[in-house]
């Protein structure tokens, strides 16, 4: 008898295994919010790092290539990108986007914005530049990216006239 009755209590019923499901995905849902607050976080951080690459890149171009290159920002479109001096296709001088991933101008993730920036005013009311320069000089600048979430969170990329430097916000609590 003791072993028939064990061999029939060796599995779960529906029931239990219901009731495990349903604790698990409670548990599911009440992590998952902190996990993509957590990857959307760390997004805006390599976004903000990439600029900061760009930038740095757009000096080092400048000294090797020994043209002037810039790094262009659009405020209203929430787009950056490096240029640097060529011939449109009807022959004027003028500073041509360097190739960039998918020929576009580089969008910052949406959690983000452009905000304070300070360097020369382009042609279009809401574009920026800095300029880097075949003596390793730079135009001195600075640009912010803030977090739509929480403002008090922002990047501030700031070039001193020979070198640039990223701030990045301080860790939440």
């Amino acid at each position: 008898h003791g072993a028939a009755a064990m061999r029939q209590r060796a599995g779960f019923t529906l029931v239990e295994l219901m009731i495990v499901m349903t604790i698990l995905a409670v548990l599911a849902l009440g992590v998952t919010p902190v996990f993509r607050t957590s990857f959307s976080l760390t997004r805006a951080d390599h976004a903000a790092r990439d600029l900061f690459a760009e930038i740095k890149a757009a000096g080092e171009s400048a000294v090797t290539a020994g043209v002037e290159h810039r790094v262009y920002f659009d405020t209203k479109n929430n787009t950056y990108w490096p240029a640097r001096p060529g011939l449109t296709e009807d022959g004027h001088k003028a500073f041509l986007p360097l190739d960039v991933p998918g020929g576009e101008p580089i969008r910052v993730p949406d959690r983000l914005v452009f905000g304070d920036i300070t360097g020369r005013r382009a042609e279009a009311r809401s574009t920026y530049y800095l300029a880097f320069y075949p003596s390793g000089a730079c135009d001195a600048g600075q640009v912010t990216l803030y977090d739509v979430s929480d403002h008090r969170r922002k990047y501030v990329i700031e070039t001193t006239g020979t070198r640039a430097s990223i701030a990045f916000p301080e860790p939440q609590r």
